[in-house]
């Protein structure tokens, strides 16, 4: 674990992917001045919870 300034609680974590999708992270990354790891943190939580969403939507009553 690694504990940041702020207090936050940070695991690391690995993934593989595309090398060109890579460089448009870190491209992206770099012209926004955002952290990549703050960038793919809130991908991969932007990405869960929709599918968390359409995956456990309640289903509508008389359906």
């Amino acid at each position: 674990m690694h504990r940041r300034k702020d207090g936050r609680e940070l695991k690391r974590i690995s993934a593989y992917v595309e090398a060109s999708l890579a460089v448009e992270v870190a491209v992206f990354c770099a012209r926004t001045q955002r952290d990549m790891s703050a960038v793919i943190a809130d991908a991969v939580s932007g990405y869960i919870r929709e599918q968390t969403m359409s995956t456990w939507a309640p289903r509508s009553q008389g359906a």
